[in-house]
């Protein structure tokens, strides 16, 4: 007889909708229906992906509620239950369809809402209700986030607008836990092929797959609402020295795109992509958008624009390191 694989206690916290949920940006509201979202830019889940002393902390809204983690296998008197699987899901802004947006695994629920000690970094919120370590999260781009979650509107049993879902479980539990482990494996797989040497693949193939992958995704991304809602032109065969053009109304952006296999951001430009990248012209509308685990199901995006003073860096913080070489080609 088959040995039935083992789930772990799985709970879909229904929060707002935001790209990076790295804290309260300007640029990345969290959209949703919620109470508090009536009134307010932002809700205290734009938090949960922002590190503190290796952990996440995330939110979801409750009212006056908590979780009622006897659901998910806690004693009478337990104030918390590890060993969760945290779905976070979100509704699409442009075409309101449910998506799974993120996860935590083996996180820590609480049954009430705990606050981050005054040690952490300031944010606006403190609150949260749930805690995983950061290598047990994964936080889907734009692009990647495309396993829906049917609503109560098309199927019976389905979900609605509540903060937290348990009873539905047996609808997706199951299928939940195989998307999860099948995206943690083939990033991880991404990740082992990486190397430290060179940043091109030798394998034309692989090579054009990675870049097919890399442009994809950021068309997809500046095509919709989250990434502005640009038209997007592909201009990669007229060498311009960046291969996708953004516009919109009297603005343009100047999308230079590169792929990469594994998860780190390491790639190489051409002399004249380097030329127009530092080019006073260009350079305020021009953007380097790196894509990493190209070779996975849930690539991810690191977008780069030049900030005075601070060089090229990321929303989040990152800054681009950056090592000029010469080169040279001879022949006889």
């Amino acid at each position: 007889m088959a040995e039935t694989a083992y789930v772990a206690p799985m709970v879909f916290f229904n929060i707002g909708w935001m790209t990076h949920y790295h804290g309260a940006a300007s640029n990345d509201r969290t959209l949703g229906g919620h109470g508090h979202l009536k009134t307010s830019t932002h809700g205290a889940e734009a938090y949960n992906f922002v590190p503190f002393e290796g952990r996440f902390h995330g939110y979801r809204p409750t009212g006056e509620k908590g979780v009622n983690i006897r659901r998910l296998g806690a004693g009478p008197d337990a104030e918390s239950i590890g060993g969760v699987t945290v779905v976070w899901m979100a509704r699409r802004p442009n075409s309101k369809d449910t998506v799974i947006v993120g996860w935590y695994r083996n996180a820590t629920v609480h049954r009430t809402v705990q606050v981050i000690p005054a040690a952490a970094p300031a944010r606006e919120w403190p609150e949260y209700m749930v805690d995983a370590a950061v290598e047990d999260c994964r936080l889907l781009p734009i692009a990647a986030r495309n396993f829906q979650i049917l609503s109560a509107h098309r199927v019976e049993g389905g979900f609605g607008q509540s903060p937290t879902y348990y009873d539905a479980l047996d609808l997706y539990r199951t299928k939940v836990a195989a998307y999860i482990d099948d995206v943690d494996a083939n990033v991880s797989v991404a990740k082992r092929r990486g190397g430290r040497g060179s940043t091109r693949n030798m394998n034309p193939e692989v090579r054009r797959q990675i870049e097919e992958t890399a442009i994809k995704h950021a068309t997809t991304y500046y095509e919709s609402e989250e990434g502005g809602a640009w038209e997007v032109e592909s201009v990669e065969a007229l060498a311009r020295g960046w291969d996708l053009e953004c516009k919109r109304d009297d603005k343009v952006l100047y999308i230079e795109v590169k792929g990469c296999s594994s998860n780190e951001v390491r790639a190489e430009l051409t002399p004249n992509e380097w030329l127009k990248m530092n080019d006073l012209n260009f350079r305020h509308n021009y953007v380097l958008y790196v894509v990493t685990d190209c070779l996975s199901e849930a690539p991810l995006a690191s977008i780069f624009h030049h900030e005075n003073k601070l060089g090229w860096r990321t929303m989040d913080g990152r800054s681009l390191k950056i090592e000029e070489r010469m080169a040279a080609r001879v022949s006889c």
